[in-house]
């Protein structure tokens, strides 16, 4: 299946995305095929307030963004 995750401009976001097979987008940034797992923080304008997702999908998309 696919997961898409829109988080506020002002949240800090720590991500921890993988698919088994499929594609992970994080901020822009895609990776794609077997075994996926990508991780990243993304600084929000107000960076005290931190949201922590383990976002993650056997066969599909995992797609984190903006918005």
């Amino acid at each position: 299946g696919n997961l898409v995750v829109r988080v506020p401009e002002n949240v800090t976001v720590q991500v921890d995305a993988r698919a088994g097979a499929g594609q992970v987008t994080l901020f822009g940034n895609t990776n794609d095929g077997t075994s996926v797992h990508e991780r990243t923080t993304n600084l929000g304008s107000a960076p005290a307030r931190v949201l922590v997702l383990d976002a993650r999908v056997g066969l599909g998309q995992v797609e984190v963004d903006r918005g």
